[in-house]
C-alpha cells in the first residue's frame, strides 16, 4: 500500500513477519470480530424478501450482481432499494462467464474487456459504484486475481469443505483477496451447527468469518438456494456473540 513505500525494508520485513496467521492482531486487535454475509448471481425478488425479515436483526450483506444488463427495471429498482438500506452492492461478472476457462482460451487483457469493464460500465450508468467481485464458480489464478486488484478493492473466492474452525479458510487475514465459505443447502458442510462453530471461533479469536449464499427461499428444493431459516439462525446467533456486520468492501484497510 502507498505508505509502505516510506518504510526501510528490513521494517517491512519485520512487519511481515512478525503479522503470522497465528497471530493476526499483533499490533492490537485493530478491528472488531465479525461476520460478513454474501450473495450471489441475480436474485433480487428473493434478496428483498430476505432483507424485509433480516432487518429486524440489523444485518448488512453484500450482494454480487451478475448479468446486470439484462435485468429488468424493477429489479434494478430493487437491487438499488438493497443499497439504499445500507448493503453492498458488488460485482459478479457481466455474463458470469468463468475466469480461469475464458483466460484459457483468450487473455486476461480479453477478460477484462468482455467480462468486468462493460459490468463497470452499465452498473456505473446507474449509479453503483462497485469495490468487491466474487468470481463466478470461485473460478480463479494468481494471474486474475493481479488483474482484478487493479479493478477492485476486495475479491472474493470460494473454499469448501468441513474443516476444524482453526483449519478453515473463511476468515478474514489482511489480504484483499477472500474466501467465503457456501451457506446454500446443497453443501454438505452447511448444518447451522458447523456454521455457529465457526461463528463462534471467529469471536474467540477476534477474526472475521465470510458465509456466500445465492437465493433465500424458505424451503430449500434445489442448489444455489439458502434456507432464510438458517440465516435467520446465523443472524441470531451473530448478535448474541456480538459480532459486527461488515460488507466485503469494509474488509478493504482494515489491516
Amino acid at each position: 500500500m502507498p505508505y509502505y513505500k516510506k518504510l526501510y525494508p528490513a521494517l517491512l520485513l519485520f512487519l511481515l513477519i512478525s503479522c503470522s496467521p497465528d497471530d493476526p492482531h499483533a499490533a492490537g486487535d485493530p478491528y472488531e470480530a465479525g461476520i460478513v454475509l454474501t450473495f450471489d448471481d441475480d436474485y433480487a425478488d428473493e434478496w428483498c424478501d430476505a432483507d424485509e425479515i433480516l432487518g429486524a436483526y440489523n444485518w448488512k450483506a453484500t450482494f454480487f450482481v451478475t448479468k446486470y444488463q439484462q435485468l429488468s427495471q424493477e429489479h434494478k429498482n430493487k437491487i438499488y432499494g438493497l443499497e439504499l438500506n445500507g448493503h453492498e452492492i458488488a460485482g459478479h461478472g457481466y455474463n458470469h462467464v468463468n475466469s480461469k476457462q475464458y483466460v484459457a482460451g483468450k487473455s486476461t487483457e480479453r477478460y477484462a474487456k468482455d467480462e468486468i469493464q462493460p459490468m463497470i460500465k452499465a452498473m456505473g450508468k446507474d449509479g453503483f459504484s462497485l469495490r468487491s467481485f466474487s468470481y463466478p464458480y470461485g473460478s480463479r489464478n494468481g494471474r486474475i486475481d493481479t488483474l482484478l486488484l487493479d479493478y477492485f478493492d476486495i475479491i472474493r473466492g470460494t473454499t469448501y469443505g468441513r474443516y476444524a474452525p482453526q483449519k478453515q479458510a473463511c476468515y478474514y487475514n489482511g489480504s484483499r483477496l477472500v474466501f467465503g465459505l457456501g451457506i446454500d443447502q446443497s453443501y454438505s458442510h452447511a448444518d447451522i451447527k458447523y456454521l455457529k462453530s465457526l461463528m463462534q471461533y471467529a469471536k474467540d479469536q477476534n477474526k472475521i468469518v465470510i458465509f456466500y449464499g445465492h437465493k433465500p427461499v424458505e424451503k430449500p428444493s434445489g442448489t444455489h438456494q439458502a434456507s432464510m431459516k438458517k440465516l435467520e439462525e446465523i443472524c441470531k446467533f451473530a448478535n448474541k456473540l456480538g459480532l459486527k456486520y461488515y460488507t466485503a468492501s469494509e474488509l478493504y484497510g482494515l489491516e
